[in-house]
């Protein structure tokens, strides 16, 4: 970790494996942060949190402090709909890794050199193109026509975009109420969740692609967690099942 040199202390750290070159910048940024600290050799070291008046650590101010460094493209206002979206929270987080290139598809691990074999690239859902985020969620072929389905239920064919945060950012043109906007970014989250979980289940258990029951969990956990979220939806799941549409402008 370091040692000391008289009154000086000097880094020394030493780490499991060697740095990517992409990450290089990111040593250099961190050795440059712990140059610029003081320590001395008799005092006792303590932890304070300089974002916080009160010096200790909150969610809160880690999140104001991120979302405040970013980029203009990056706090895109629309991205804040992630955290407004009524769904349990582990969904929230997968859709921000999701809108953030964060989630392992192969096009992802490879980046992080890791060895794959020929037969892992390809998309475990059509098997005809390497797997990436926008491919097994939005323009894979199977996964398409989950959501031209939904599309279809609320009676706004259209075609849908193929890159993920324009995906997401997608309102069909039939829904005119805030209510059914939130709605579709349920339904949205839930589709693009269930799609990923099928994909693991594809790829870890060796499950076949089935649609039928791909729509189905689909259809259960936007209704569970609408009727759950959403005191306005009041709506069986026999309903919901025969008719999502009318529930969704309703």
């Amino acid at each position: 970790m370091g040692y000391w040199i008289q009154e000086r202390w000097v880094w020394q750290l030493q780490w499991r494996r060697n740095w990517f070159e992409w990450e290089r910048n990111k040593e250099q940024s961190l050795m440059d942060d712990l140059r610029n600290v003081i320590l001395h050799k008799n005092h006792q070291d303590s932890w304070i949190w300089l974002l916080e008046a009160i010096e200790m650590f909150s969610v809160n101010s880690t999140y104001n402090h991120i979302t405040t460094h970013r980029s203009g493209a990056e706090m895109d206002s629309k991205f804040k709909q992630i955290w407004k979206t009524r769904v349990p929270p582990k969904v929230q987080i997968f859709v921000w890794r999701l809108l953030h290139k964060g989630i392992p598809t192969v096009e992802n691990l490879l980046k992080r050199n890791i060895v794959l074999g020929s037969q892992e690239l390809l998309c475990v859902f059509c098997k005809t193109e390497v797997e990436s985020t926008p491919h097994i969620i939005c323009s894979c072929p199977l996964a398409d026509a989950i959501w031209k389905q939904w599309l279809r239920a609320i009676d706004s064919p259209a075609p849908l975009p193929h890159l993920i945060e324009q995906h997401f950012c997608f309102i069909p043109a039939s829904l005119e109420s805030k209510s059914e906007v939130e709605k579709w970014r349920v339904i949205w989250s839930a589709t693009s969740w269930c799609i990923w979980r099928h994909r693991n289940a594809c790829v870890f258990d060796g499950e076949i692609f089935n649609l039928d029951k791909l729509n189905k969990e689909v259809l259960f956990f936007a209704w569970s967690w609408l009727n759950i979220l959403h005191k306005s939806f009041n709506y069986t799941f026999s309903q919901w099942s025969i008719n999502p549409g009318q529930c969704i402008r309703g």
